[in-house]
């Protein structure tokens, strides 16, 4: 069964980008403490799709709300 993936829309990008500086955080350091490859974080940056599964641990540690933020995907199904 294919893995779903989201995609973090243009606003979702701009709120962790604040979130990054405010904390003091590279992308770099986010990837190493959600123990996921800076290449998943470098794509979430980006607006391209990665795992639901890895979107939501980013979305959570940056204080996003994951309905809020994904681009072509129905809040029900999250």
């Amino acid at each position: 069964m294919p893995q779903t993936s989201y995609s973090a829309s243009a606003e979702c990008i701009k709120k962790a980008r604040i979130v990054l500086l405010t904390e003091g955080l590279t992308q770099n350091k986010l990837a190493d403490s959600l123990e996921v490859s800076l290449t998943t974080v470098n794509r979430f940056f980006r607006g391209e799709p990665i795992t639901a599964e890895n979107f939501i641990k980013i979305c959570k540690r940056l204080g996003l709300v994951v309905e809020d933020t994904v681009l072509g995907i129905e809040p029900r199904w999250l």
